[in-house]
Parts: structure tokens; sequence; C-alpha cells
């Protein structure tokens, strides 16, 4: 129903909204319970798109979530009118709180197709190799650990491809961090 931005900077305007998301915004402003204007429109005989034609329009930013493919809004609260814009629209005249109750029983159908994706229980994995580094290995080992202080999901995968020095010594003894993983090749 609603389009998909890639970022927050994107706008959207009238002209390039689905036809169904411009019945949306014809429906919010038909039923709007607040009786001290009249509409100076109808949708049937197109004065709603002249009307809107030139007013761009952006989702509240606060309502900004990473989807899997891109950037969508879960809640809508209405719109907000660009600063740069001359035209006083419908939709200026309203409350942000207003324009939350106007929105609210769309947002129950809207989190039913685009449910919120959590993504802060991803691991990082800083992978090392480890290959006649023996003079370096722990100075780069202990760096990464006081890096990684206070994050849970960060590990360090150290690969060692069984080189003659004493890497492999100093790789062991680091594995015993809880962050850190050893993969050895054997000879």
């Amino acid at each position: 129903m609603f389009k998909i931005i890639s970022n927050e900077n994107d706008k959207l305007t009238i002209k390039n909204m689905q036809s169904d998301e411009k019945d949306v915004l014809f429906y919010v402003a038909k039923e709007n319970p607040v009786d001290y204007f009249e509409l100076p429109f109808s949708y049937d005989d197109g004065e709603f798109s002249i009307l809107f034609s030139d007013v761009d329009i952006v989702f509240q930013e606060n309502n900004l979530e990473k989807g899997k493919y891109g950037y969508f809004y879960k809640d809508i609260n209405g719109f907000n009118r660009l600063d740069s814009l001359q035209v006083t629209t419908i939709l200026d005249k309203k409350g942000k709180r207003e324009q939350k109750s106007y929105f609210k029983p769309l947002n129950g159908i809207f989190k039913t197709f685009y449910p919120a994706l959590e993504f802060f229980e991803y691991k990082v994995t800083i992978i090392m190799a480890v290959y006649n580094v023996e003079q370096f290995l722990a100075d780069a080992l202990n760096s990464l650990i006081v890096q990684s202080i206070g994050f849970e999901n960060i590990q360090v995968l150290l690969v060692n491809d069984a080189s003659p020095d004493n890497s492999k010594a100093i790789a062991i003894e680091y594995a015993k961090n809880t962050i850190i993983l050893l993969i050895s090749k054997t000879m």
C-alpha cells in the first residue's frame, strides 16, 4: 500500500504516489472529525489531485526503520510538509496528534504486512590471517580486545596456516579469550 523509500531524504509527491495511496490520503482528509473547514475539493472531479499536485510530502523521520530490502516506516503518523513549500494544505491545519489518530486504524494493517525486523542480533566477525606475524600478533590482538570491550556481538577469528614461526603459540594463548576463535591448519 505504501511506497518503500530508499532513505529518509527521498521525496514522495502526490504525482508519483500510486492511486490507492492517493485514496488513503483523500479518505483521511474526508473523514476528518475536525469541522472548522469545508473540504475545498472532491475526489471525483479531480480537484483533489490539482490541490495537492505540487505539494511534496514525506513520512515522519522518527518512524524510520531499517527493512531487509531498504527503509520502510512501521507507523504512519501522517505527512510532514517540507519547510521550503509555499502551499498551505489541509494537512497543515492539523496537529501531529490529530494526524496520528487518523492513521491509527491503518497502522494495525500496515504492521501485519510489514513486520518490524530486528537487526541487533547480528554478530560481527573480524577475520585475521596468522601468517608469519609473530612480532605484531600480540599487539594486534590486545588492540582488538580493548576495542571490543562493551560489545557482546563481536568475535575475532584467527586463521593459522601452520607457518614455521611462533604465531600459532601466541594465537593459542589468546584463543582462551571468549571472543577469539582459532582455526589452525595442521601439517
